[in-house]
């Protein structure tokens, strides 16, 4: 996983649903230059660690992504 062991420990509890969050709503400004679209499934992996509709979302973005990458995997093997 993406996440840190660190803040994985129960006494960070207080932190995951703030920083999570946070990303979340940066990640939907990734338009501009600072922030980008890869702070959202950070985000999620952060509150997934607690939620389980995130643990869900975290599982469903994964699969997608395999399956992404299994197709980019054969149309470069076909050329």
């Amino acid at each position: 996983m993406i996440v840190p062991d660190w803040l994985k420990h129960p006494k960070w509890k207080w932190l995951r649903p703030p920083l999570g969050a946070l990303l979340i709503f940066g990640g939907a400004l990734g338009f501009l230059p600072v922030l980008g679209f890869w702070m959202i499934p950070l985000g999620i992996a952060i509150l997934a660690i607690d939620f389980p509709a995130a643990r869900r979302a975290e599982a469903w973005m994964a699969q997608k992504w395999r399956s992404l990458c299994g197709r980019l995997r054969r149309w470069r093997s076909k050329k």
